[in-house]
Parts: structure tokens; sequence; C-alpha cells
């Protein structure tokens, strides 16, 4: 079971102080928030131990309802049915007995993402990463199902990418006027980018649907209110 902090959580004010007070006290269930030698090596592991075995808490993967039409594409509309974040039940026995819930049920996408839009897209993701997902019964989809249209995060996502998000997202306006080519070509090469992120400039396909969902899908949201305990 793996809770990436990484790719983003929620957690109350209620539950952080349930995590506080459970690693101070130590003792029987306590210990399980102090972790093993390895667990204390990977935060994830660590807090998923903890939040299930000593608080007896289910996480559950942050995911929402698709808001467009799976084979919308560079309609240039802006999306307009604002949908909230939802979590469906366990898909599957072992979820279950591991006290995991996880949200990527039929017709749901996940808005935490370990891994930045083109590996998503393209779904070259790592081994491992899928295999945490299938031991908590989940699916690890690709192409523009990849991801939610109020994504909260792509973490394995580095500068020159994330400045390119940026622009897109607030001026989608001068990419949608530009050709396929000239968007494929705006990517950052392999050269700029960290050994977590992809360029698919040489895969056209896999590009085209990229920019299918940076312009056709994905927006900046707001959050209405701030959750209590």
């Amino acid at each position: 079971v793996f809770v990436s902090g990484a790719a983003g959580h929620a957690m109350s004010r209620g539950l952080v102080r349930r995590l506080l007070e459970a690693t101070a006290k130590g003792g029987a269930k306590g210990g399980a928030c102090k972790g093993t030698a390895r667990e204390r090596t990977q935060p994830g592991l660590l807090l998923a131990r903890c939040i299930t075995s000593s608080l007896e808490v289910a996480p559950r993967e942050l995911t929402e309802p698709p808001v467009h039409p799976p084979g919308e594409l560079l309609q240039g509309q802006a999306p307009s049915n604002h949908s909230s974040l939802a979590w469906p039940g366990p898909s599957s026995p072992k979820a279950r007995s591991l006290g995991v819930e996880v949200g990527v049920g039929i017709g749901f996408e996940p808005v935490a993402h370990v891994y930045g839009p083109a590996r998503l897209v393209s779904g070259q993701v790592d081994d491992w990463w899928m295999r945490y997902r299938r031991n908590a019964g989940a699916a690890t989809p690709k192409g523009r199902e990849c991801c939610g249209a109020h994504t909260v995060s792509f973490h394995y996502c580095f500068g020159p990418e994330q400045r390119l998000l940026n622009e897109v997202l607030r001026d989608p306006a001068r990419f949608r006027n530009m050709t396929d080519e000239e968007r494929r070509k705006s990517w950052p090469e392999p050269s700029a980018l960290g050994g977590y992120s992809f360029s698919l400039a040489q895969d056209r396909a896999a590009s085209r649907d990229l920019w299918g969902l940076l312009l056709g899908k994905l927006e900046i949201a707001q959050c209405p209110r701030v959750a209590g305990d």
C-alpha cells in the first residue's frame, strides 16, 4: 500500500492531530506510526501503515467523474461542468483487505499524479508504480482519461515542463492557434528535462493526445471552501 505525498493528498485537521498523537504516544498502535527501518525511508509507506494500522482510517484516492466526452479534442471551449471531487468505493476485495479504498473505478479519473502529463498520456510509467496500483486494486489509465479536468498536481514534472504547463493553462488561445506540429515542437527537448519527465517530440499520436488533454480538458479551478475536521 502506498500513499503518495509527492503526488499530493488531503488530510483534515483532525487526522493530522491524530497522527501527531499516535506518533508521540508510541506503544502498540503508535509504534506503527514510527515504522520499520524500510518504511522510514519511504514516507508513502509509513503514512499508509500509520493511518491504516494505528488510526484505522481507509485512505481514498482523489478522483472525479469525467467532465468531457472521451472524443472531445481541441474544441477551444472552456469546460462548463464543474464537478466535485468524489471517492467511489473500493474496487477489489484485496483493496478492502488492506484497508484502502481506491477511487479509480469505471469512469472516475485521478486528480493527483506521480508523473507529468506526457508520461501519463503515453502510459510510459514505471513498473514499480504499476505494481502499487495493482496491489491496491486500481487501474493505471492512459490517454486523455489519465487525468481529471480539475487535476491538482503533477509530481515528476521538471522546470521547463512546469513553465510550459503554466503558460498553456493561462493562455490557451495562443496554443490553440498553433498547428499540431508547432505544439509538438513547443514541448521541451529531452535534454532540458529531468530523468522522470518525458518528451513526446517523436511520437505524434501521443503528442496529439497530450495537447488534447491540456487544451480540451484541464482547467484552472479554485477551491470553493476549506474543509473542517
